[in-house]
Parts: structure tokens; sequence; C-alpha cells
């Protein structure tokens, strides 16, 4: 392996594996881990809709706690949507 190698591999795992491994991410490493620009991560934190914190200045992102956040909004499938539909039916008629 050449030192261009190596050091493109250091790259790579300093870019896109680290943030998977680490606890507290700075917004680049945010960025990669939600797949968002680091200027939509700067306009989410100064309008409150992302947990993060600041540290001399400097943001950072507990990972744990991004990945709570990107997962919050669950959209439903349809068979998501069916099932509940046949419980509240089922209670509904149970109740009447």
């Amino acid at each position: 392996m050449t030192d261009l190698e190596r050091k493109e591999l250091r790259d790579i795992i300093k870019e896109e594996i680290l943030p998977f491994t680490k606890k507290a991410l700075t917004i680049k490493e945010a960025s990669v881990f939600t797949d968002l620009t680091e200027r939509t991560i700067y306009k989410k934190t100064s309008l409150g809709e992302i947990p993060h914190y600041k540290q001399a200045g400097k943001l950072f992102f507990d990972r744990l706690e991004l990945e709570d956040w990107l997962l919050a909004n669950r959209g439903f499938s349809k068979a998501d949507i069916s099932r509940a539909a046949a419980t509240y039916n089922m209670n509904a008629s149970l109740n009447r």
C-alpha cells in the first residue's frame, strides 16, 4: 500500500466511519451522520429544532440524541394504519 493510499484510507475512516462510532460529534461529523448539510444543521440549531451542545463557542452533538431525533417523526405504512383502524373499530364495537 502506498503512502497516498494510506492517507486516503485514513481520510475515509475519519470522515465516513468515525462519526458512526463517536459519542460527541462535531458539526462536520453530524453532517455526515445525518446526511444533512452543515448549513441545514446550523439553521436547525439556531431554531432549536435539533439537540445540540455548545462548548467554547463550538457546536457538538450527541450521536444517540441525533439518532433519536432522526427517528422521532416516523411515518406510518398502510399496514400500520390498517392495523390501527382495525383495533379502533374492534374497541369501538366492544364499547357500544
